[in-house]
């Protein structure tokens, strides 16, 4: 029943709402994808995941590397018509570019949008009520002509394109209203004009058009993109948005506006509204848009290649605004924006080996260097065979690093790590030698969390969708001295060290966790710098049990040999120990590509640099429901009355 994204097929779903399930929930896993290839210049099939045979829907594609146009297109029209939303130019036709849409992506064929050598961006919008409709009518002349879509609620932005002739890309957005419009394919600012949208407002089931010749003309072609807002339709209990439209007044500083969205974005379209007019900036995580580092952009009126820029942040709710000028924050300029949420599909619907891998680096020059096989969110580098630190770097900070055995929480950058692929992580840079950790976010299993320290007790939003069993503090800015570990079988009055074999210190003052459990929502800080120092920077990593999947928990130990159930039926891939109460006990890591077998088992340290032990101690043993802790493990993981957290993944 599992795709090759780990995904439950559609099939599947369907044979299980034949047997009288009720209807599946939708993520924006289902309707939205961000998909990045190199071109080839022969045919090859791109599997997003994304149903545009059966349901339809759009494929905007862009070249990274070289200054092509966008090219639209769209199961309306079919696979061989063609639009670029940076000319006025008529609707062309070309068989050879997608050949196919399919129940799973589209094929690639060859020309400008897979050309050898070259990278790509494709982004799919799967039609769907509350996300995504496309209508194609044809004008009739008349002012006030009404044509009906199928998007199932009011839409929040609107594009129109003759195709028969040279016209604009006009808009509607919702923050500007009827009376307004401006071009997708220009920078001009928006106007005022009856002509276009009849100044009526659209509707849950039609919008309305004027008589201008690029909405309505008589006799002539249109197709019309629509993209809902704020539908609270998605997601498990079928209550959340995953799309938004919106509008915010620029204030010309470093410190820009602070959008809330109720949740993270990971696509972003932005456009200055006014005669300081600027292009339609176009932004998504998966090409990346770091925290406090550039993001990659285009603009959806040009046809420049990928830039890069500092534009801002994203977080938990929304995205801050971190740089001047008019491109997304000049001085009282109004923007509109358009915004899509982060992939939110629980971990349930995935394959364990779709959300954790561990691989060897390639001994060859493809990239990426990791292939885990799945879109990859963190990781953990290390090579075994040599004393040196261990590296944890994740998709929100690009490529910034930090040792995870260093307490001097020392920043630094590589710009072999990269995550745009759909498939792992980093650069080629002859890495046969290392071993790769890596996460992907998913709710219920894992997230990740960047903020901003303010040197004052707070709370931190996060999107893990259940309750932190346990929570790393990586600081990124010299602050000085450790990385926190909370875990909730130490409780919110201790701390460990990521960084050092201490069994715990006591936090009584809440100087740390605040002397608060986290929630399913937020998690709370004190006011010590290694955890929120004003205006320091920090990364969060949230982990919890999935059935299963994963498993956090604790267990005292015995000295002899300990059965760790952990409700899996097919044994642990991946086994982290700590002690809580034994003074020497380090942070002990077992995999099983490295070896989790009966006998002595190969093993890394977090919080030293020392070479892996490989073959050194019999410590843990097979078990289908678990592993096995043995009585040969030592104090360290073993010690009779001592007490363990561990971390397993299946």
């Amino acid at each position: 029943c599992w795709t090759g994204n780990g995904l439950m097929s559609n099939g599947a779903l369907k044979l299980l709402a034949g047997a009288g399930a009720k209807d599946d929930p939708v993520y924006v896993d289902d309707v939205f994808s961000t998909f990045i290839w190199d071109g080839t210049g022969s045919s090859h099939a791109i599997d997003n995941g994304i149903d545009l045979s059966g349901e339809g829907g759009l494929v905007w594609v862009k070249a990274r590397s070289h200054g092509l146009s966008h090219s639209l297109y769209d199961t309306e029209r079919g696979n061989t018509k063609i639009i670029q939303s940076n000319s006025t130019g008529a609707e062309t036709t070309n068989s050879t570019q997608i050949t196919s849409f399919n129940n799973n992506g589209f094929t690639m064929g060859s020309g400008e949008v897979n050309y050898s050598g070259y990278n790509y961006v494709g982004w799919t919008f799967r039609k769907q009520e509350g996300f995504f409709d496309i209508v194609t009518y044809t004008g009739d002349g008349v002012a006030g002509r009404t044509v009906n879509h199928n998007l199932g609620s009011v839409p929040g932005f609107m594009v129109v394109k003759k195709l028969n002739g040279t016209s604009d890309f006009t808009t509607y957005h919702r923050s500007m209203g009827a009376t307004k419009y401006a071009p997708l394919n220009d920078t001009d600012a928006y106007n005022t004009g009856s002509a276009i949208w009849n100044n009526t407002e659209p509707t849950a089931t039609q919008f309305t058009v004027g008589d201008n010749s690029r909405m309505n003309a008589d006799g002539d072609t249109y197709v019309a993109y629509l993209f809902a807002h704020d539908a609270q339709d998605f997601g498990t209990d079928s209550d959340e948005a995953i799309i938004k439209c919106g509008s915010y007044t620029g204030n010309g500083s470093s410190t820009g506006p602070t959008i809330d969205l109720g949740f993270e974005p990971q696509w972003l379209m932005i456009k200055s509204t006014g005669s300081n007019s600027g292009p339609w900036t176009m932004i998504d995580t998966m090409r990346g848009a770091a925290v406090g580092f550039n993001d990659q952009y285009f603009a959806a009126n040009e046809a420049w290649e990928e830039q890069s820029f500092a534009f801002l942040d994203v977080t938990p709710t929304g995205f801050n605004i971190k740089t001047t000028g008019y491109y997304v924050n000049a001085s009282s300029v109004d923007y509109v924006y358009m915004a899509i949420r982060r992939p939110h599909k629980p971990a349930e619907e995935f394959a364990a080996t779709n959300l954790f891998k561990t691989v060897t680096g390639r001994s060859d020059s493809t990239s990426p260097a990791y292939e885990t096989g799945f879109v990859t969110d963190m990781g953990i580098q290390r090579r075994p065979a040599t004393a040196e630190s261990n590296l944890i770097f994740s998709r929100l900070t690009g490529n910034q690093y930090v040792d995870t055995d260093n307490n001097s929480d020392t920043v630094a950058t590589d710009s072999n790590f990269k995550w745009d692929y759909m498939n792992g992580a980093v650069d080629y840079f002859s890495s046969a030698t290392y071993r790769f950790w890596g996460w992907r976010r998913a709710p219920g299993f894992f997230d990740v969390v960047a903020y901003t320290g303010t040197g004052s007790a707070r709370t931190i939003s996060h999107n893990l969708g259940a309750v932190p069993e346990m929570i790393w503090i990586v600081g990124y800015q010299d602050y000085g001295e450790r990385k926190p570990v909370y875990t909730s079988f130490s409780g919110n009055q201790k701390w460990l060290d990521l960084t050092y074999y201490y069994a715990g210190n006591a936090d009584s003052s809440g100087a740390y966790w605040n002397s608060t459990t986290p929630t399913a929502s937020v998690f709370s800080l004190g006011t010590q710098g290694r955890v929120n120092g004003n205006n320091y920077q920090y990364v969060a990593y949230l982990f919890a049990s999935v059935n299963g999947i994963s498993k956090l928990g604790s267990y005292t130990g015995t000295g002899n040999d300990l059965n760790v159930d952990c409700g899996f039926s097919n044994g642990a891939r991946f086994v982290l120990i700590k002690t809580t109460s034994f003074a020497s006990g380090s942070w002990f890591i077992f995999d099983s590509e490295r070896g989790i077998a009966s006998g002595n088992d190969p093993y890394i340290v977090l919080d030293t640099t020392a070479v892996s032990q490989d073959g050194a101690l019999d410590a843990i043993d097979p078990l289908s429901s678990g592993f096995i802790v043995k009585g040969t493990a030592g104090n360290a993981m073993n010690q009779n009355g001592g007490t363990y957290v561990f971390y397993a993944i299946a």
